[in-house]
């Protein structure tokens, strides 16, 4: 009886402690389960939020270089719309008349020979040449009449031709006529029509050992004109181009014995031969008649 209530209490003893072991591992499984279920929803919450993360800079890193594309766009199309605009402006200008075009042949004794500069008109003199800045948009053989008629009275002239038919993009033009013809000439004189003019004059007050004579057609000058420099100024009374109180306020600048004339019944346009020219007055003089009058002024002023 005892041994046998032994092995049962023995048998008792061992089934007890594989329950308490039993149950115990269950606990701690169950515990290490739930550590780490807690743990992986943490790193899987964590995860998200660097998910988040990421994607919140990228996309503020694609809005910033769309916004920066949309910046150099719209500047490329500012600056193409500028050339544009610019090239048409450019592209329309004022012609020369088909009279105009006549006096770029020889006749009267006056050679007429086209150079990278413009044209050369050679007439009988030897010692005297005048340089001539059109106005701006303004073809530069519309002034060939008046360059004929003045190289035909004994001063040669030199009608340029300006990038654009902008004289103030070739302000220095005469240095080169100047350069390759001083042994043909030792007296150099400067005109020009309206924006030509304003731009003669400002190379005349930048080159005055050079220039004997300075003639302005429709103009004025910002630029202080020297005294030694013999300075004609040639207005016409229906011009309206010309802003008249702006020519009053530089006439300061014009030395104190300078001459002016005014062709009454002239205009803005018949300074050259291009037609008419829009905003101008309306000339009662002939074009004849107003050309005449300015070319024997120049021819007077400069003997």
């Amino acid at each position: 009886m005892s041994s046998s209530s032994n092995i049962a209490t023995s048998s008792n003893n061992k089934n007890s402690y594989e329950t308490i072991f039993t149950n115990s591992d269950i606990e701690r499984n169950n515990s290490s389960s739930s550590s780490s279920s807690d743990s992986t929803s943490i790193s899987i919450k964590e995860h998200s939020n660097n998910n988040n993360n990421i994607k919140t800079k990228k996309g503020k890193k694609h809005i910033g270089r769309m916004i920066c594309l949309s910046i150099i766009l719209l500047i490329l199309f500012i600056i193409i719309g500028c050339f544009i605009g610019c090239f048409i402006y450019v592209s329309i200008y004022y012609h020369a008349s088909s009279n105009a075009l006549t006096y770029l042949n020889e006749k009267d004794n006056v050679k007429v020979k086209k150079i990278n500069s413009g044209y050369h008109f050679d007439g009988p003199g030897n010692d005297k040449a005048l340089i001539f800045y059109p106005g701006a948009k303004i073809e530069e053989s519309a002034y060939a009449d008046i360059m004929h008629g003045i190289a035909k009275n004994g001063i040669d002239c030199f009608l340029v031709k300006m990038p654009f038919r902008l004289a103030f993009l070739g302000i220095n033009k005469a240095n080169k006529i100047i350069e390759e013809n001083k042994k043909l000439y030792p007296h150099w004189y400067m005109a020009g029509h309206s924006l030509g003019g304003a731009m003669a004059g400002y190379y005349v007050s930048k080159h005055q050992d050079n220039i004997d004579g300075f003639a302005m057609l429709g103009a004025y000058t910002t630029s202080p004109i020297p005294e030694k420099v013999k300075t004609l100024s040639i207005l016409a009374s229906n011009d309206k181009i010309l802003n008249w109180n702006t020519y009053k306020k530089n006439i300061k600048n014009l030395p104190g014995n300078f001459t002016e004339i005014s062709i009454e019944g002239g205009n803005h346009s018949q300074f050259g031969d291009y037609g008419h020219q829009k905003g101008d007055g309306i000339a009662t003089a002939s074009m004849e008649e107003q050309h005449n009058q300015i070319i024997n002024a120049i021819v007077e002023a400069f003997k």
